[in-house]
């Protein structure tokens, strides 16, 4: 998971725009299948969604 958090962070600076309204939504409905909290607060800081 750890890769894969590093990899979305060092997208989300090369791109920032990728992270407009609509793939924070789904991203969020992604982490609600999610049972592992620590993780879904990693990737939510990460990307900077509340």
């Amino acid at each position: 998971m750890g890769e894969v958090i590093a990899l979305l962070d060092s997208l989300i600076k090369k791109y920032p725009a990728l992270m407009d309204d609509s793939t924070t939504e789904n991203i969020a409905a992604l982490l609600r299948m999610n049972s592992d909290s620590r993780e879904n607060k990693r990737i939510k800081e990460v990307l900077k969604i509340d």
